[in-house]
């Protein structure tokens, strides 16, 4: 509700946390059990009915606050993602050209690539701002964060 007084992106932030629940009904262990049980067209259905049932109440409220566009994208868009499957988990993994021994650079920005996003925004507030120092904190920041990265030597081996 309070979202609704905040921005005028409310109803279409409202649809993608709708479209957010609906998708973990999606995971494809979950969906192969169920076109086991059941045949296609069955299947199809149970799919297309929970997916209403858990966008159910999100349609509704877009409703109450008489956004009829979103609510119909939203329940356009649910049927649709009852038709597809999808994986919902995503592993990501940065290449190293040592393998089980790392370089330091690769493994001190997996551990600390946070601190380059308050750097930024540091840097992004004394743009805005005019302070000159709080920019110099921020640059002085990274360096620090990457000379950090340097503190515990390689091993003689890949050195050699």
């Amino acid at each position: 509700m309070l979202l609704f007084y905040g921005t005028s992106f409310a109803p279409y932030m409202y649809v993608l946390i709708s479209l957010f629940f609906t998708s973990t009904l999606n995971e494809i262990k979950r969906n192969d059990f169920l076109k086991i049980c059941f045949e296609n067209e069955r299947y199809r259905k149970i799919r297309i009915l929970e997916n209403l049932i858990t966008a159910l109440p999100f349609v509704i409220f877009l409703i109450y606050k008489q956004q009829f566009y979103p609510s119909i994208i939203l329940i356009v868009i649910t049927v649709l993602i009852a038709l597809i499957n999808f994986k919902t988990t995503y592993n990501m993994t940065i290449p190293t050209p040592f393998y089980k021994k790392p370089f330091e650079f690769t493994v001190g920005f997996r551990n600390t690539f946070f601190m380059f996003f308050i750097a930024y925004g540091l840097a992004i507030i004394a743009v805005v701002v005019d302070n000159f120092n709080l920019g110099v904190f921020s640059l002085m920041l990274i360096f620090l964060t990457i000379l950090g990265y340097y503190l515990k030597p390689e091993n003689e081996y890949f050195v050699w």
